[in-house]
């Protein structure tokens, strides 16, 4: 798998339009056409303490007709393809003022070059070997140059240039393909204070390295297991259905799992059924490493989602920081050195605070900014809540009021310089400042306005920090305490209902067998009684004849035997009569022992019988007081207000009343859990304060170096960026700076990746950041916008068959991160569709955003009508002036699949919106770029927007586009402008309707209501937009 995602990999070069595209930050471009190089009068000049390096482009070839040969080669079935364009950087050469390479890697090579001509021969396996074939061609490039590492440096000559150029491209096979030699070079600054040399030029896909790297791991069978979930190589314990499976159901949302710490929320704001079970299951994944995948459709809360598990993670954190009395001493020292007499030092931080650390994660740059923005913002919280952590800092980071420096927007070098420049510094307002004035190392500026340890009424002394970490401690702990009892409770009282049907069942098993134990030993006493009177009746029958045997033996006559020997008449007489009277005396005994015999063995058994009916009573009380036991704790424990008990009623009630109820959680431990977060977070504060030293020293190694750690301190690497995490929770990133940030680091570093918008990321895009993380937790839906591919989809379905994978389950677009993530948790949920069904991972089914008809359609064509509205009902000034939402019939000409008399209509709604002073918060969506582009120019060139909204001119490139454009935003209403409106474009009609993606992320975008501008009767007939058709008039 990983394998077939290189190849895919080694096709996907970065490109550029202008060369000032590869100049921004502290680059500048230097033009080289002429032929002479910087350095060749002399060492290059720079700017006042800085120095300078530059990014020799060695080579070029436009992307264009390189991806028009791939297509050529193996055919794109797909209608709208992403665009191409720009050029690609087959190598460049990192040299410094004087002409020399510098570093230790400063040749870099494009994969693409080396691909491309591989591919178009067909040897699409051959891809793969991409990491093989590099050191080799490095080497070779090198040798061009005149360059010998055992000889003493000199300067790259314009000849050695142009040399090492062509052999590149003959070497590569590229000579028909339009490349350019060395025109021009990349001025990169430093300042000499960073004893680093610049990363290389970016030429290659931005998770090539790491997907090398996982290869390599995999190999030695170490792959991290959130990683090897997630590929598939290793499996889930149980899939679990939450839609089907009541069991499972139940078990997700056990008390025993739910946080200490919630994200504070207005006491009107409850999390959804399904909601609190997904943040139940991110927090069982601090038991060990492992992936959650949680299937989020529009507006069903994945932004609350993701605050519940900061919170409870924060939380979890500040208890392991209440093990120490001393916060300094979670820090030990792990590097040291003298310099001019002065001892540097750095610390390890202790394990039992590590593996809290939470990077969020996203291909598309909006969602990281969202996500980022979000959080910190004083809207995330109540207005009248009291949390505030670092707040003046934070907010000079998101450039807006803010009530805690809850993340930092990082990733690629524009972002962490941006940082490092508020964060770490000389500022007043910046925390170095601030803890070095904690720490007693700069003196405090009382009474300064602009100082973050004024602002902030940070500790005077180091004996006042440790007093507020003593009360700190003991407040979170009593908090912590009384929320983790209340939870207990709730825990006995579901396991008591959970045992009282068994019990119930139980007691009645136990009265059966008591009321057949009865019956038997009656049974057993009856059959007794007889036989005692046969045994009665047997011994008086043996008497009797006992008696009468006596009585004739008294009448014996005297001298018997001589009377019998002579044959006397008296004795004859005698013995006649006593025969009888024996035999049956005989048989009287013999029937008294056989009586004698069945009532000892009736008495045994009815011994017997009357104690199992002894112990069957007995049975039957304890299982009666043990039923009644549990039910009086049923009675004991109350649920308060807001709250239902998860018991067989619950389960039973109908789907919608179902998923809006919150089990277990009432209002007043609701506000315990938002108190025990508010005391955490006071905790990491004082934490911070007292262990103000080691945490300046750690974090200064890492952000005062620019996230460039040296070689002799790398073995702390992971602890400094714990000791940034634990003063800034939450850092976010792009996957494609994963790799560039935190190539280094080794597997498993960070405890979390939380992923957003995972249904836009291509399945290989995760690789990385699941490598350097324990846990992941990966939230978006494969319904709405899909992975963005330039390949074409036949090339990509062709290189995947090679190494034996599945295109459709592994290859994007079809496959998502969302996709295989929701394949690798315990819990899942299945879909009806109108071709079977699909499977996803945990779910989110509680709707907030869209009022109707844009919830039904949504919820008719990609969610099976599982979805629960829940949006209350809201004003529209939009609305009021256009009506409900409807369907504009417009029979118009095609221009591409642009129609001017659509575009028409849209200004005509414009103006009305206009002509009522109401603002347009609305978004334009349409099918096909020809149409956005088509609209955007007609309302620029129109003037519609002068005067009308802030930024006239950039409001049709923000406003309209495709549904790429306002994935992952929303407005008030949206306008659909459909296009392709003759009658011979039925093909590009059902494209756009073939699958509900774009139809659903352009109506969950509305708020309050939606409008269509299209040729209804071609558009009604195109797939999914049949729904559109019967919901709208």
């Amino acid at each position: 798998m990983l394998a077939s995602w290189s190849a895919l990999e080694v096709l996907s070069p970065q490109t550029y339009d202008r060369p000032t595209d590869l100049a921004k930050g502290d680059r500048a471009i230097v033009s080289i056409s002429d032929g002479r190089l910087p350095w060749d009068r002399g060492p290059a000049s720079s700017r006042p303490r800085q120095k300078i390096y530059f990014h020799i482009v060695l080579a070029t070839i436009p992307a264009a007709p390189a991806f028009a040969a791939l297509i050529d080669r193996f055919k794109d079935s797909r209608l709208e393809r992403p665009s191409v364009k720009g050029d690609v950087v087959l190598a460049s050469l990192l040299v410094d003022k004087e002409g020399i390479l510098a570093g230790e890697a400063p040749v870099s090579l494009s994969a693409f070059g080396w691909g491309l001509p591989v591919a178009l021969g067909g040897s699409l396996k051959d891809l793969a070997a991409w990491t093989q074939q590099e050191p080799r061609l490095i080497e070779g490039l090198t040798k061009q140059l005149g360059v010998s590492s055992t000889e003493t440096p000199v300067p790259l000559t314009w000849e050695a240039l142009q040399r090492a150029s062509s052999w590149l491209v003959d070497t590569l096979g590229l000579s028909g393909h339009q490349v350019s030699g060395p025109t021009f070079a990349v001025a990169h600054y430093l300042y000499y204070t960073l004893r680093i040399v610049p990363d290389p030029l970016l030429l290659n896909s931005f998770y090539l390295r790491d997907l090398a790297k996982a290869r390599e791991i995999a190999n030695k069978g170490e792959l991290p297991k959130a990683l090897s979930l997630y590929l598939g190589s290793q499996k889930p314990a149980a899939r679990r259905d939450l839609l089907k499976d009541d069991a499972a159901l139940e078990a997700s949302l056990a008390p025993a799992d739910v946080p200490l710490g919630r994200w504070p929320t207005p006491a009107s704001h409850t999390p959804a059924l399904l909601q609190q079970a997904a943040v139940n299951s991110a927090g069982r994944l601090s038991g060990g490493p492992g992936i959650l995948g949680v299937n989020g459709p529009p507006g069903t809360g994945k932004s609350t989602l993701l605050r519940d598990i900061v919170a409870d993670l924060l939380t979890r954190r500040a208890t392991a920081m209440c093990a120490f009395t001393d916060p300094t001493q979670a820090f030990k020292v792990g590097w040291t050195k003298r310099t001019k007499g002065e001892t540097q030092e750095l610390h390890a931080l202790d394990a039992s605070l590590r593996g809290f650390e939470m990077i969020v994660a996203s291909s598309n740059n909006k969602a990281v900014e969202n996500v980022s923005a979000e959080m910190p913002s004083l809207q995330a919280i109540p207005g009248d809540s009291p949390l505030r952590y670092f707040a003046p800092l934070a907010s000079d980071l998101l450039d807006r009021e803010a009530w805690g420096l809850m993340t930092a927007v990082l990733g690629n070098a524009s972002n962490r310089s941006a940082f490092r420049k508020k964060f770490w510094g000389d500022s007043p307002r910046s925390l170095e400042r601030y803890l070095k004035q904690v720490s007693g190392i700069a003196p405090r500026e009382e009474g300064s306005p602009e100082s973050l340890a004024e602002l902030c009424g940070a500790p005077s002394t180091p004996k006042e920090a440790q007093d507020r970490w003593e009360r700190a401690r003991k407040h979170f702990k009593q908090l912590s305490s009384a929320c983790s009892t209340r939870l207990s409770q709730l825990e006995s009282l579901r396991g008591a209902l959970i045992q009282l049907p068994k019990l119930r069942e139980d007691e009645k098993e136990k009265r059966q067998q008591h009321l057949e134990a009865s019956s038997h030993a009656n049974q057993a006493q009856s059959l007794l009684a007889a036989l005692v009177r046969d045994t009665q009746t047997a011994t008086l029958a043996l008497q009797q004849c006992e008696t009468a045997l006596s009585h004739h033996a008294q009448k014996r006559p005297s001298f018997f035997s001589l009377r019998r020997l002579f044959g006397a008449q008296s004795a004859k007489s005698w013995e006649v009569t006593h025969g009888p009277l024996k035999h049956q005396a005989d048989i009287a005994k013999t029937a008294k022992g056989v009586a004698v015999e069945a009532q000892s063995k009736a008495d045994g058994l009815a011994r017997a019988a009357g104690q199992q009916a002894v112990i069957a009573s007995q049975e039957l009380e304890k299982a009666r007081k043990k039923r009644e036991a549990t039910e009086q704790q049923c009675h004991e424990v109350q649920i308060g207000a807001g709250a239902h008990v998860l018991d067989e009623h619950f389960l039973s009630l109908p789907h919608e009343q179902k998923q809006l109820a919150v089990p277990w959680l009432d209002s007043e431990l609701q506000k315990l859990r938002m108190e025990v977060f508010e005391a955490a977070m006071e905790v990491h504060r004082a934490f911070i304060d007292a262990a103000a030293k080691p945490l300046l020293h750690n974090i200064n190694a890492l952000v005062g170096g620019n996230f460039n750690i040296a070689p002799d301190r790398q073995h702390l690497s992971g602890h400094l960026w714990s000791s940034l995490f634990l003063v800034v929770p939450v850092i976010s990133t792009t996957f494609a700076s994963v790799e560039r940030m935190l190539g280094r680091l080794p597997q498993e570093t960070f405890g979390w990746l939380l992923v957003d918008e995972a249904g836009q990321a291509t399945p290989q895009a995760v690789v990385g950041a699941l490598l350097r993380c324990q846990r992941a937790v990966v939230v978006g839906d494969p319904q709405q916008v899909e992975p963005v591919v330039p390949l074409p989809d036949v090339l990509t379905a062709a290189v995947l068959r090679e190494f034996d994978a599945d295109p459709d389950k592994f290859g994007a677009p079809n496959a998502s991160a969302q996709t295989l993530a929701d394949e690798a948790g315990d819990y899942c949920a299945t879909f009806d569709t109108a071709g079977g069904f699909r499977t996803v991972g945990s779910p989110l089914l509680v709707h907030r955003r869209c009022a109707s008809p844009m919830f039904e359609i949504s919820n008719t064509i990609a969610y099976g009508g599982l979805m629960v509205q829940a949006k209350p009902p809201k004003g529209s000034s939009i609305r009021d002036v256009l009506g409900s939402s409807h369907w504009i019939d417009v029979l118009g000409s095609a221009r591409d699949k642009f129609s001017p008399e659509e575009g028409q209509q849209l200004l005509l709604f414009l103006r009305t919106l206009r002509n009522n002073a109401v603002l347009p918060d609305l978004y334009i969506v349409t099918p096909f770029v020809a149409v956005q582009d088509g609209l955007r120019e007609l309302v620029k060139q129109d003037g519609v927007l002068q005067g009308w909204v802030e930024n006239a001119s950039k409001w049709p490139s923000e406003r309209i586009g495709t549904v790429h454009t306002v994935q992952g935003r929303e407005a008030e209403a949206v306008i659909i402008v459909l296009g392709a409106p003759d009658p011979g474009q039925n093909g590009a009609r059902q494209w756009a309707g073939a699958t509900p993606n774009l139809l659903n992320v352009a109506v969950t975008r509305a708020k309050e209501a939606v409008y269509v501008i299209g040729n209804r009767s071609l558009w009604s007939a195109a797939g999914k937009f049949s729904a559109l058709n019967l919901k709208l008039r």
